[in-house]
């Protein structure tokens, strides 16, 4: 069942398939890298615990530690997504759990900020991807939070000087 998610800084798109889970975030510009939030690692290490050790296949072949800083926001979401989805799995009582995700953009035939995410997490696991998909909003809610919080108190720009479109 397709559905949206719909959020003053981003507008998610949720259209489960039978083996995939198919996603179109969409964020505002100046939310397009991951960098746009100041209490980023601060917030990954406490709130979603083994997100620096898992995989990922970057172009510069970065470990998630250290592409997190310069990655976009919907690789972020994509990778933040993928450990929840891991942990929901755990309480199932799986011993061994393992979900993939590619996030793709093109910003020369979409607009910029559109991210689409497909993660192999199928329409028979909807409990699971309901409860990961909460805890993953909650964190990037959260940054998004400290963002506002951070240009209230002028600690950052609103718009970050960095966008590359």
């Amino acid at each position: 069942m397709h559905s949206t998610y719909n959020h003053p800084e981003y507008e998610l798109e949720i259209n489960p398939q039978l083996k995939t889970t198919l996603f179109c975030l969409t964020v505002r510009p100046e939310l397009l890298y991951a960098s746009a939030f100041p209490t980023l690692v601060e917030t990954l290490t406490k709130k979603v615990l083994n997100i620096f050790s898992c995989e990922c296949f970057n172009p510069h072949g970065n470990a998630f530690k250290k592409e997190v800083v310069n990655t976009e926001t919907g690789h972020l979401f994509e990778h933040i997504l993928l450990e929840f989805l891991c942990d929901e799995k755990l309480k199932y009582g799986y011993r061994q759990v393992e979900y993939n995700g590619m996030t793709q953009w093109n910003w020369k035939e979409e607009k910029p900020g559109v991210y689409n995410i497909c993660i192999d997490v199928s329409s028979n696991e909807y409990e699971i991807l309901t409860q990961a998909l909460s805890k993953t909003l909650d964190v990037i809610n959260g940054l998004i939070d400290d963002r506002h919080l951070a240009v209230k108190n002028k600690q950052i720009s609103p718009i970050k000087e960095h966008l590359n479109l």
